[in-house]
């Protein structure tokens, strides 16, 4: 069983901290909740296998996420959100063996003779 580091974003009272379960001290501290939560997941998405707790305000938990540790794979990645992302950038990432100019002539392999110019 794998043991997780866990973190924690906790108020202050000028700001938020983040602070690594077991510590004495912060690991960070920040003006704001949204700043904190950043370098939070940062530093959980670092040290897999891995907790987040955030905390309210008050100190109440309001969410708790896990930071797995997953297999490479094979497959190919996904773009982050806001990246481009088509057809094209999917297949090269595939590196199939082929023909180097494959998508300056896709429509050649896709419909071959069926194409009517």
């Amino acid at each position: 069983m794998a043991t997780y580091t866990t973190y924690h974003v906790l108020p202050r009272k000028t700001g938020w901290a983040v602070q690594r379960e077991g510590a004495r001290r912060a690991s960070s501290i920040h003006h704001t909740k949204d700043e904190a939560v950043r370098q939070a997941r940062s530093y959980a998405a670092n040290r897999k296998p891995s907790r987040l707790v955030i905390h309210k305000k008050n100190g109440a938990v309001q969410e708790e996420r896990a930071y797995e540790e997953t297999e490479p794979s094979s497959s190919p990645q996904k773009p982050k959100l806001g990246e481009p992302y088509s057809f094209l950038h999917y297949a090269r990432s595939l590196k199939l063996d082929g023909p180097e100019d494959w998508s300056e002539r896709i429509d050649d392999y896709l419909y071959g003779d069926l194409r009517h110019d």
